[in-house]
């Protein structure tokens, strides 16, 4: 590494000198006084206008009007639309202009503005759901509708959050409807304003996807972002509204709430007047007989009493008691937000060239709708139909269709390398099908290609040489393309002549008929797909059907599902003999699609028989990253570096801190001036104890101890032996000689650089980045 920071900090200091002058910056692009840059730094003493803390430290402020209180519920984090949770910081909070809200009562960070109400009111409602997929969160329920069901897909927003998990699993196990009564105090909306400043963390991992993206290293940029969306979540918050929440949820039994007398208006009106907590600010229209109360009361299964905001909840509690400890005890009771990505902006990252930019948004909101996808789980959501999965999320209408059972013919897996020969096909993604023994299916069985990958391309360099020279350099690449197929029945088949399906996992997903990365027994492992998933079969009819489930076949984004066809009619035969492209991208009736992969963002699903998969609870989130961590790749550069072409900065990050710095002659020097210190003095210190170890080897007993006596008294007998003027000299005008040459091939390949405007997407097979010239080694994988 340090090495490779010689070499980089002549290439930075080269194109500082040739596109001119290079102003000292911090990474937020602005200049060094900036509040972030110094708040980041932890400055501690004073600061400039006599701040006694570091400038945009609220505490500043505190000492100009010690009666503010800060406001706690403010915009600006991440947010895991699929379970209501916050996430890591996304936007810097800054208080450098001590801003309060319109009274004047909380203290709130700079680009931020709270609108106070004017009129104090006390909010009563009462909801029923006789769905748990109608259920709404009690404060997130406007990000949850403004999820952006066009980029993400409609239905997901909350369905993995412990509220709606709770509700779903009440309703069904005590066959139940559920009422929610609300007291809601609304005091605050706080918003930021648009494009405000990323918080530096946040900020510093979108600059390392950048400058592996720039570089082409695509599947660590792919794995980087997988860990965004981990960390941060799918959103961002850009409003809040601030206040307290008293609410009561009833779970009624469904043989009440379903009688013929009995409607919605009416169970509303006896939920309100069950409500517990009585005073003077709370007023209803809903008016229930007291016969009416008593019903519903003794037709309750489970009821909850909750609280958001304001003094804990104990008995004997009044809605006075409440609302007399609410100013200092606000909570967030509504949010709205935008996806993740939209925080990626030229104005938010002034550091990257447009079209980079862009890229970069457009590579995050894919990482996030992968999580989405990994996510949909679909099937029959009626609890009513015997088709009814428990897990399913998103109702695919496959509820009372008739069912059918399917013969299932195994698996296998083909490769073909293309291109140079340096590729290989890995024996381990190689499949054979077990019944032929080969890579074709069973007599009676067509072969269906479900997913076709290719493996990171392996290059090497090429050189026309003569002697110590070389010219017309290029890259010959080849790489591996694996056909992933299953075998569907053609027709009818003798009984028993196939597979049956015991589920499939991966280094990232359990098997859920197992619950860990293995096969069911009697079952064994068979590689299907992307690296390392296993799709598990048996032929052990007997002792494996009790383990296995009705299986009907795959699809992916590029084929479809040729059982879904149900081959009466002349379109569907037609449809048939057009090929796997024109099938329909679905399961047959009665059965449901699972995902099994997303892999190079083409999603990967298996259709097994509705409700097969219920008997094992609540469906489980899957978090990213949905990937194995890339091996590095050998051209990226250390440290990460980052070209802005529009405006000719260069960005490296700093291998001490971790931060991004943009390249300056003083930056660039101090840290040269830093790494051939370290390299020196560890060379020094190598070779000084070395030759003290060989020394004090070679010395009598006598001569140990008068070593350490010297030693001790600091004096040397022998007088140190200089370099000749000859030997510094021949070494001297060698050093020269070495630095000259890098040199100028750096100022060629910086010349060269200077005539590219805009972001190029580089190929696999071509340079891999701007200090493509600086390779030490010939081979390596494009990633």
């Amino acid at each position: 590494m340090q090495a490779n920071f010689l070499v980089f900090a002549l290439f930075v200091s080269i194109c500082a000198l040739s596109s001119g002058s290079v102003y000292l910056t911090d990474n937020t692009g602005k200049d060094g006084g900036n509040p972030q840059h110094c708040q980041a730094k932890g400055c501690t003493s004073t600061f400039r206008n006599g701040n006694l803390f570091p400038i945009g430290d609220p505490r500043n402020c505190f000492l100009q009007d010690n009666t503010l209180v800060r406001m706690e519920v403010l915009p600006g984090t991440g947010w895991d639309n699929l379970r209501n949770l916050d996430m890591g910081m996304v936007v810097w909070k800054n208080y450098s202009q001590c801003l309060t809200s319109e009274d004047g009562k909380y203290l709130i960070p700079d680009e931020t503005f709270v609108v106070a109400l004017k009129e104090s009111n006390v909010e009563l409602t009462s909801e029923y759901f006789d769905h748990w997929n109608n259920y709404t969160s009690t404060t997130s329920t406007s990000v949850n509708a403004e999820a952006h069901a066009s980029i993400f897909g409609a239905g997901l927003g909350g369905k993995f959050s412990s509220e709606y998990q709770s509700v779903k699993k009440s309703q069904y196990e005590d066959k139940a409807v559920t009422t929610r009564v609300q007291l809601r105090h609304k005091f605050y909306t706080v918003q930021s304003q648009p494009d405000m400043q990323l918080h530096p963390n946040f900020k510093s991992r979108l600059l390392d996807i950048s400058a592996h993206l720039q570089s082409n290293n695509t599947k660590v940029a792919q794995y980087l972002a997988d860990l965004i969306v981990r960390d941060y979540g799918t959103h961002y918050i850009t409003r809040i509204d601030a206040g307290a929440i008293l609410a009561k949820i009833d779970h009624v039994k469904s043989s009440y709430a379903k009688k013929d007398d009995m409607d919605k208006s009416k169970i509303t009106a006896s939920a309100s007047a069950s409500f517990p907590f009585g005073g003077a600010s709370v007023s209803t229209t809903h008016t229930a007989s007291k016969e009416d109360i008593d019903l519903y009361q003794k037709n309750i299964a489970v009821s909850k009493i909750k609280t958001y905001g304001g003094p804990p909840y104990r008995a004997n509690f009044t809605t006075d008691q409440w609302e007399d400890g609410l100013l200092n005890n606000l909570v967030a009771i509504d949010r709205s937000g935008d996806p993740l990505h939209f925080t990626i902006t030229p104005q938010s990252l002034p550091e990257l060239p447009e079209m980079l930019t862009f890229h970069l948004s457009e590579f995050l909101e894919k990482a996030i709708e992968s999580y989405y996808k990994h996510n949909s789980i679909k099937g029959c959501t009626n609890p009513n139909s015997k088709d009814f999965s428990f897990q399913a999320i998103l109702d695919d209408h496959s509820c009372g269709k008739p069912y059918n059972n399917f013969t299932f013919g195994g698996v296998y897996q083909t490769c073909q390398v293309l291109g140079s020969h340096d590729a290989v096909c890995v024996a381990n993604f190689l499949q054979k099908n077990p019944k032929t023994n080969d890579y074709r299916c069973p007599t009676g069985y067509e072969p269906v290609m479900v997913h076709k990958r290719t493996s990171p391309s392996k290059c090497h360099r090429v050189c026309h040489r003569f002697w110590f020279f070389s010219w017309d350099c290029h890259n010959e690449c080849g790489h591996a393309e694996y056909s992933t197929f299953w075998c569907a029945a053609s027709g009818q088949v003798p009984p028993n002549s196939g597979y049956i399906f015991g589920g499939l996992y991966n280094k990232l997903m359990v098997n859920p008929l197992t619950g860990a990365a293995n096969c069911p027994p009697k079952f064994y492992p068979q590689n299907f797909g992307p690296e390392n998933m296993y799709v598990c079969i048996s032929d052990d009819y007997e002792l494996g059907s009790q383990y296995s489930i009705p299986f009907a076949g795959f699809f992916s984004c590029t084929t479809g599902n040729p059982l879904a066809l149900k081959k009466k009619t002349a379109l569907e035969s037609q449809l048939h003999s057009d090929g796997p492209q024109n099938w329909p991208k679905a399961c047959p009736q009665t059965y449901t699609q699972h995902l099994a992969a997303v892999d190079e963002n083409c999603e990967i699903n298996y259709c097994v028989k509705a409700n097969s998969l219920s008997a094992h609870g609540l469906a489980i989130v899957r978090r990213p990253p949905f990937r194995s961590l890339p091996k590095m790749n050998r051209n990226i550069t250390i440290p990460l570096t980052l070209i802005n072409d529009d405006t000719g900065k260069v960005w490296f990050k700093s291998p001490m801190d971790q931060k991004w710095i943009m390249a300056t002659k003083s930056t660039v020097m101090e840290h040269l001036a830093d790494d051939i210190s370290d390299t020196a003095t560890d060379n020094i210190k190598g070779r000084a104890i070395y030759n003290l170890k060989s020394a004090m080897e070679r010395l009598t007993p006598a001569e140990k101890k008068e070593a350490q006596i010297s030693k001790s008294t600091g004096s040397n007998k022998g007088d140190s032996q200089p370099v000749s003027n000859g030997t510094a000299v021949g070494i001297t005008i060698g050093v020269i000689a070495i630095l000259l040459v890098i040199v100028l091939m750096v100022f060629a390949k910086c010349q060269r650089k200077k005539k590219q405007k805009g972001f190029t997407e580089i190929g696999a097979g071509g340079s891999n980045g701007p200090l493509d010239s600086m390779q030490t080694s010939h081979d390596y994988q494009a990633m």
